[in-house]
């Protein structure tokens, strides 16, 4: 089950040629783990002068929140937002070994499937997030 809030192909102007994801798993008020799915790519469309776009997608509600079923359901969701995977390059998660993890995490697990999808990078903004979250908590 997922909502969407954002349609991929309806945003872009372009097909865009190269995309790299960026994806959290995070679980709501109602404690529902879910998983925000946001796409980067490069747009051309405008005067062939090349520009970086993002687009949050939708967030994908997760029956259990393991590896396989992650990577299931975010390709399936990518699938259906009709982005090409093969044009898949790059990828962004936290640091937690089931996103992470280079043996058989989400991130190793997509490789596999689409070999050319092998640039990861831990997310810099999960990490802002985390702070800011420490530091409201603490605040009396």
């Amino acid at each position: 089950d997922h909502r969407d809030l954002h349609s991929f192909p309806t945003r872009r102007s372009s097909d865009p040629k190269l995309i790299s994801i960026m994806v959290d798993e995070t679980s709501d008020v109602s404690m529902t783990e879910q998983l925000s799915d946001c796409v980067r790519y490069l747009d051309t469309s405008v005067d062939e002068k090349v520009e970086i776009e993002e687009a949050f997608l939708c967030f994908v509600d997760l029956p259990r929140t393991d590896a396989a079923t992650i990577t299931d359901a975010l390709l399936q969701n990518l699938i259906s937002s009709g982005i090409d995977l093969n044009r898949l390059r790059g990828m962004g998660f936290d640091g937690v070994s089931t996103m992470s993890g280079s043996v058989s995490g989400v991130q190793a697990r997509i490789t596999a499937q689409h070999p050319k999808a092998k640039y990861f990078t831990h997310c810099s903004s999960h990490c802002l997030n985390l702070v800011i979250v420490a530091s409201c908590t603490n605040v009396h």
